[in-house]
């Protein structure tokens, strides 16, 4: 390899550091963490130091060995990371953030207090995601939780559509209208169900029927708790049934139909009965 000629504008001159040192820059420092915060002055077996420790005012740390492979290569530009917390008693709300602390997701299955919320991304840039696990605000944290967490690992293209439902699942809960839910969660849906992921699948149709109910469609609401229902049966997801057969029940009692409704909320008390779910 024959280097060409200095190229000038890819190097940063004092004049521009002092600027950048003002705001309004993206600057990223690749040394390591302890050069970023000023506890040595250069790494280790280096003559050549800095004049000064630390790094420039808003500057964010990005070490070196973050953004490369073990080989040397730059690492995928989109590696996937997900969040895996398996609800022991306690209803959980799980949000995963980006290095600069941005939401990039959020997750509360219907699923009550027993069972998986999972979170995934495919991330952008090097650095340090958060995960951020607190108890539904209706509900004082009883139980425990088990967090795992897989990657990150380079993306492939199921990677692509799940995030892309997981996602849809979020802007449905946050859709400034029910329509917009709703076509959000039935897209959700179709993905999870070409994924084979039965589970999710089901966690998405109990959102459209719930939405339904909300919109006082019950007919519709109905037949998507009984496609949520039945999909939850053949992923052996108690929690989930349970959470279905309640909002069968609710729908019913807003039909003014109690003895339907009080056969469903029995169905679903003897399924948190059986899982330990007081």
């Amino acid at each position: 390899y024959k280097a060409s000629g200095t190229n000038l504008e890819l190097r940063a001159m004092v004049p521009m550091v002092f600027e950048a040192a003002k705001g309004g820059w993206n600057l990223v420092d690749v040394r390591s963490a302890d050069e970023f915060t000023g506890k040595v002055i250069a790494p280790p077996g280096m003559s050549e130091t800095a004049q000064g420790g630390g790094h420039i005012r808003g500057a964010k740390s990005v070490p070196w060995s973050t953004a490369v492979a073990p080989d040397g290569t730059f690492k995928s530009a989109e590696e996937l990371r997900s969040i895996y917390v398996d609800q022991k008693g306690v209803d959980l709300v799980v949000r995963l953030l980006d290095p600069d602390r941005s939401l990039l997701n959020v997750r509360d299955n219907p699923n009550g207090k027993f069972g998986p919320e999972t979170v995934s991304t495919l991330a952008q840039s090097a650095g340090t995601y958060y995960v951020d696990i607190c108890a539904n605000k209706w509900q004082r944290p009883a139980g425990s939780y088990e967090l795992r967490i897989e990657g990150p690992r380079q993306s492939n293209a199921t990677d692509v559509r799940r995030v892309d439902a997981e996602r849809m699942l979020m802007e449905g809960g946050k859709a400034a209208s029910r329509t917009l839910a709703i076509e959000q969660f039935k897209n959700a849906a179709v993905i999870f169900h070409d994924l084979g992921d039965a589970r999710e699948e089901g966690y998405a149709l109990c959102n459209v029927g719930e939405a339904f109910r909300k919109s006082e469609n019950f007919p519709e609401s109905m037949r998507y708790l009984d496609q949520a229902l039945s999909v939850l049966i053949a992923a052996h997801d108690l929690s989930g049934q349970a959470y279905v057969l309640n909002e069968m029940g609710a729908a019913y009692r807003d039909l003014d139909v109690p003895s339907k409704g009080l056969d469903k909320y029995a169905r679903a008390i003897e399924l948190r009965t059986s899982i330990g779910d007081r």
